[in-house]
């Protein structure tokens, strides 16, 4: 005789919904890819040839004397990362309450990818102590652009107000970059993120907030990271118990008086 033995241990056609606490190794994982290093190390090289070079100096004059700047002349671009993350969260919620399993993957990769540039930016902050383009001065003296100086200026580990690299440039791109690279499924919907990520790199160097490289380095660490966070889900869903009994292993061993077919997987 021949003997079946089967067991699964989740109901079929039944799907894991996408939560930010998931995956978390899948993220480490795809965190130390080269890409992801390239990215980050190429972030933490840019002020390294902009602030000597004078580079940011002349850009902060241009902005101003140039293309009208001037120091919070706007409020999105301050606003832009909160109501970025909100909205993230709100979505997975929405998604999660009504279940919405195929919704809840893009704001999950999303809310991951800006949490680890959140770390990496203030981590950063805390060791390089970047000044700020108006040092502390009225932004609207006469001499405002007299101390070129001050794009020069590091105090390490002098606390986390500091400007290198820029933080909300970095969370816009790491929001914009984990949706593009968890969704490959949305066509060209999936780089949605990426203009409002450039308008807001741009008012903060063009409203005075950071120098030009904090925001380029903001861009390049927030891309790595974001899109680390998006790889990792870009798999879709974890596996429904079709897929797995898929994937599973027949067994037959030889009787005396038949066999013993043997069914094993993962549930």
């Amino acid at each position: 005789m021949i003997v079946a033995s089967l067991c699964l241990f989740a109901p079929k056609g039944s799907a894991q919904c996408a939560a930010p606490w998931q995956r978390l190794r899948e993220n480490g994982n795809e965190l130390i890819r080269p890409e992801s290093l390239i990215g980050v190390s190429a972030a933490s090289l840019v002020p390294l040839l902009m602030s000597p070079t004078g580079a940011d100096y002349e850009l902060r004059v241009l902005a101003r004397r140039e293309l009208g700047g001037s120091y919070n002349p706007e409020p999105v671009s301050l606003i832009a990362p909160y109501a970025a993350a909100g909205g993230a969260v709100a979505s997975w919620g929405i998604a999660a309450l009504t279940d919405g399993c195929e919704w809840q993957k893009a704001p999950t990769a999303m809310l991951q990818g800006m949490a680890w540039t959140l770390g990496a930016v203030t981590l950063t902050k805390l060791i390089t102590g970047r000044g700020f383009p108006n040092a502390g001065r009225d932004p609207n003296a006469p001499d405002a652009l007299d101390h070129a100086q001050d794009a020069q200026r590091f105090r390490p580990f002098g606390g986390i107000d500091t400007a290198f690299p820029s933080g909300h440039t970095a969370i816009m791109f790491a929001a914009a970059a984990a949706l593009r690279a968890s969704s490959p499924e949305l066509g060209g919907w999936r780089y949605l993120g990426y203009p409002f990520a450039v308008g807001v790199g741009f008012g903060m160097w063009w409203g005075e907030h950071h120098w030009a490289s904090d925001v380029i380095a903001g861009a390049l660490m927030g891309e790595a990271l974001g899109a680390s966070a998006g790889r990792a889900w870009s798999s879709g869903d974890p596996p429904t118990a079709e897929a797995i009994v898929s994937e599973g292993t027949w067994l037959l061993l030889p009787m005396r008086d038949g066999g013993l077919l043997s069914y094993s997987g993962v549930f």
